[in-house]
């Protein structure tokens, strides 16, 4: 539950931060996600929207835009 993970996976929703180095942890994780269909479905359904959010073509043109914006119009 450190590291740069925290930045891009939000536990419970997008995806299951366990602790370093706590194997117990990472067991209990793993199982849940295989045992519980419905728990994998929506933490990969859930991954994939926020990536897309993220990361698509129209969320990096549109930070770019407001970037440029921001420099010609004289705002930091």
């Amino acid at each position: 539950e450190d590291g740069g993970h925290m930045e891009i996976i939000e536990s419970g929703k997008t995806g299951i931060l366990v602790p370093p180095d706590d194997a117990e942890r990472m067991a209990q994780a793993v199982e849940r996600v295989l045992t519980q269909r419905e728990v994998a479905t929506s933490l990969a359904e859930e991954a994939q929207r926020a990536a897309v959010a993220r990361f698509s073509t129209e969320a990096h043109v549109a930070r770019m835009r407001a970037a440029y914006d921001r420099v010609t119009s004289g705002g930091h």
